[in-house]
């Protein structure tokens, strides 16, 4: 069952304090165990004059987060790693050592994505998506575990295979976290210029698309509905990021499931870099599961 062992990359403890009700409803609702992974810099020392964290920065002791009221039964370990200029790689080889099947890591949403304590290292992660992700929106995360809950699991769908099969597993955790399905598809509408009576006119294709594409989605809906009870269907015009960002501000705590590449950028299942500019503009959270997972050549 996924998942099984969630680590959560923590950076810093006023944050922490403003996401852990949400972090504690969905690994108490998915009946998960929790890990607690932080990074401190590397002690300049060690590194000269190339160093990859700012001396003002100091190493910390989050090491009693994991005491944390709200994580009470939850926490299997924490762990305190000084890091070099591959946090990333430490990052999943402490995944890997751990048996964490997926990786919590909390983001600003619109204003900018969260930086592992410093740089760009959240963003690094996501991208190389060598683990199902999950990303958690800050300012958006109620902050009292009574207004924790999850109105709508979104999942994005190009029909292709790897979507469907995401579409699968959003259905599982839709069940399991007691809410509805949809499934959603953005058609973006880009007007072709047409010959017609010798004059050029413009043709609007993106009811057509709707059109051929409702059938599709209504089997697989129906297909998916064997996993979850709620399941409905919708087809949207506009950008993906945004159409489907803005689907999820129709719901209280949304959460949006998607495939991704897992190469060097996110979104090669939906529409070139859909999934990559939703990370960085939503403010739900968001799970990206990379094609490894999907197909199943990677264990987890």
């Amino acid at each position: 069952m996924f998942p099984r062992l969630m680590m959560l990359c923590v950076a810093d403890e006023e944050e922490f304090h403003r996401y852990k009700s949400s972090l504690s409803w969905l690994v108490r609702r998915l009946e998960a165990r929790l890990v607690l992974f932080h990074s401190g810099p590397v002690p300049t020392s060690s590194i000269g004059t190339g160093a990859f964290w700012p001396p003002e920065i100091e190493r910390k002791d989050l090491s009693h987060l994991a005491r944390d009221e709200a994580l009470e039964g939850l926490v299997d370990d924490s762990l305190e790693i000084v890091s070099s200029d591959t946090l990333p790689e430490t990052i999943f080889a402490t995944a890997k050592r751990m048996g964490a099947d997926l990786l919590v890591l909390p983001t600003h949403g619109r204003s900018r994505l969260d930086r592992l304590i410093t740089g760009s290292v959240t963003e690094q992660v996501i991208r190389r998506c060598a683990f199902p992700v999950l990303t958690i929106d800050i300012p958006t995360a109620p902050l009292a575990i009574e207004a924790v809950d999850c109105e709508r699991v979104i999942a994005p769908t190009d029909l292709s295979d790897g979507s469907r099969r995401a579409a699968g597993v959003a259905a599982a955790l839709a069940d399991r976290l007691g809410c509805g399905l949809t499934l959603f598809h953005a058609v973006d509408s880009h007007p072709y210029a047409h010959a017609f009576g010798g004059r050029f006119a413009s043709v609007d294709y993106s009811q057509d698309v709707a059109d051929a594409l409702r059938p599709q989605m209504e089997e697989l809906a129906k297909e998916l509905s064997r996993l979850t009870k709620d399941v409905d269907i919708r087809i949207e015009n506009g950008a993906a990021p945004a159409a489907i960002a803005a689907c999820g501000d129709e719901f209280r705590n949304p959460l949006v499931v998607m495939a991704t590449s897992g190469r060097d950028s996110l979104g090669g299942l939906i529409l070139g870099s859909a999934t990559e500019r939703l990370l960085r503009t939503a403010t739900h959270n968001v799970l990206a599961l990379p094609e490894s997972f999907l197909s199943g050549n990677r264990k987890a």
